[in-house]
């Protein structure tokens, strides 16, 4: 009887010993450069919009940001979308964002994480499916799930979109690994939505990720913080 005893405290000694440090983390991106507006055929006169920003929120299912092999961890990423409102801009001058995002974890050591492409309602109640391009490694806010094609968010007001991602501990960790970290790390962008192809406007099913006028707009000029 005292054997088994014994056996279980050094079982429970075990598992407390092989335990992690989780760091959650989230910074945002800013696209400002790539202007977009209304424009006439022969380019003789651009009306310039105003830009999009961004921030990021992070939380995850570890209050105590201890984890142990085999544990499942989730972690809910906000993406804070806003017009840009310096310089007397007013809700007319918006213009929708294109948003996607980089979702890393990493650490002394590392896991792989997943992310959730089930439907996404934003704040101002529009749907969009979280799709992953292996070009970049980018996920975009996109209208389907299997799909290319990009759900512009309406900006004239403050909108929230989700990313909900999770990975799990690795199993094969033990004591010798006690004390190592995992970082995990969103990375939002955003970029105006009114693009053109000299004076054609993108939309629709040309909206889409790898276009090269898209991908411009999110590669322009970027603010990060």
């Amino acid at each position: 009887m005292k054997n088994k005893k014994n056996k279980k405290k050094i079982i429970s000694i075990v598992a407390l010993a092989a335990s992690f440090v989780l760091c959650i983390g989230a910074t945002f991106g800013v696209t400002l450069a790539y202007f977009g507006g209304s424009a006439k055929a022969d380019l003789t006169a651009i009306t310039l919009k105003t830009g999009v920003t961004v921030g990021a929120a992070a939380s995850s299912t570890v209050s105590n940001n201890l984890v142990v092999p085999g544990q499942p961890v989730d972690i809910t990423c906000t993406a804070t979308i806003n017009p840009y409102s310096g310089a007397g801009a007013t809700a007319a001058d918006a213009v929708p964002g294109l948003l996607r995002a980089k979702f890393t974890t990493g650490g002394t050591a590392s896991v792989t994480a997943t992310i959730d492409t089930a439907v996404v309602t934003t704040s101002g109640g529009q749907t969009g499916y979280w799709v992953y391009n292996s070009t970049d490694q980018y996920y975009y806010f996109c209208t389907t799930a299997a799909g290319k094609q990009l759900q512009p968010i309406t900006a004239t007001s403050q909108q929230t979109v989700n990313m909900l991602g999770s990975f799990t501990v690795p199993t094969e960790f033990d004591n010798d690994d006690s004390g190592k970290t995992f970082t995990a790390t969103v990375i939002f962008e955003v970029a105006q939505g009114e693009l053109y192809n000299g004076a054609t406007k993108i939309e629709g099913a040309t909206l889409v990720y790898d276009n090269t006028i898209v991908q411009e707009a999110f590669t322009a000029v970027k603010f990060t913080a």
